[in-house]
């Protein structure tokens, strides 16, 4: 099965930013996501990309 994303899921709509941008912005308490499909190319690399700047958020908050 394919999903299609309603209108507003990669670019925001009506001046709001994007679900993923705010998933992307900062972790939830402990809970940082990393996923490829909130940077939209599901490919190896990206996965490597969002995992980084996931863990990044994590140890910002853990050595702050």
């Amino acid at each position: 099965a394919y999903l299609t994303p309603p209108p507003g899921f990669f670019f925001g709509k009506d001046g709001k930013p994007a679900p993923g941008d705010l998933l992307r912005a900062a972790p939830f308490g402990r809970i940082a996501f990393a996923n490829t499909d909130l940077s939209g190319v599901a490919d190896h690399r990206s996965s490597i990309i969002e995992a980084n700047r996931a863990v990044g958020q994590l140890l910002d908050q853990v050595l702050s």
